[in-house]
């Protein structure tokens, strides 16, 4: 709400700006004394978001009169600053790390939850499967698409370039190639063959390819309209912890099932 408010404001004062000075460029007068709505106190969106930080944008707002918001807000900067210039420095790495990392805690999440199993054991295999998942996409194709897409696209922060990169990142680049790549990494590691790899994906693509676009579409146009090219890994690893938490139960269900169905019949037995 903070940047949407921030760009509504500054889009605003723009178009009022460009009026008066078209009106007076026609009567040839000047005001003497200028607008007060024109200095409102907006932030400014920069032109282009390349080598922009999070802490540039911190750093404008003033924290609140309290014993623990100023340090609060010193410590958001700096871990800001320094992952932004993390993020510029070895950006495959950076967004490498940052998603399996977050991957690995939505998984852990599911098996200490929705399916937890009885003795509170944690399927290890499965969680490095898709910590390596994260590691290898995220860190891969997906941050070399976020700087193709402002290569070609370019970067300027306005909603029609935002829904452009919207558009493929999620109705072409998560069904076609994030999804089958998910399915793949995580397969292999529980063991899978391609063969079997190939059935799972075939019966569960078109549940996991819509609730992917029911997340991403609001998620991508918030993130390439309003957040630094350094941050965007960031920002998409922490939707991706929600999103990735339902993936992770999407595609081991049946496996957990099956598990529970074995451990009831044994019981029975017994």
């Amino acid at each position: 709400f903070f940047f949407l408010e921030r760009y509504v404001c500054n889009v605003w004062g723009n178009q009022r700006a460009l009026i008066l000075t078209h009106a007076h460029a026609k009567t040839g007068k000047r005001s003497k004394r200028p607008e007060p709505h024109l200095h409102a106190p907006c932030l400014p969106l920069p032109a282009s978001d390349e080598g922009t930080s999070m802490s540039r944008v911190l750093s404008r707002v003033a924290p609140a009169q309290s014993s623990w918001a100023g340090p609060a807000f010193s410590f958001a900067r700096s871990l800001s600053r320094r992952y932004a210039v993390a993020s510029e420095s070895r950006p495959h790495l950076v967004a490498g790390l940052t998603g399996g990392g977050v991957i690995c805690a939505a998984d852990l999440t599911v098996q200490s939850t929705l399916q937890r199993q009885e003795d509170g054991c944690i399927d290890w295999r499965r969680t490095a499967g898709l910590s390596t998942f994260g590691l290898l996409h995220y860190g891969g194709p997906c941050k070399k698409l976020y700087l193709i897409y402002d290569r070609v696209l370019g970067t300027k922060p306005t909603l029609g370039l935002a829904i452009q990169k919207m558009a493929f990142d999620v109705y072409v680049h998560a069904p076609f190639l994030l999804v089958p790549h998910f399915y793949l990494v995580t397969g292999m590691f529980k063991g899978q063959s391609l063969r079997q790899v190939a059935t799972q994906l075939r019966e569960e693509w078109l549940q996991a390819s819509f609730g992917s676009a029911m997340i991403w579409t609001p998620t991508c146009t918030f993130n390439f309209l309003f957040v630094p090219q350094s941050h965007r890994i960031a920002f998409v690893t922490v939707v991706s912890f929600l999103h990735k938490t339902w993936m992770s139960w999407l595609s081991n269900r049946k496996d957990y099932s099956a598990a529970g169905e074995v451990e009831a019949s044994v019981g029975r037995a017994a």
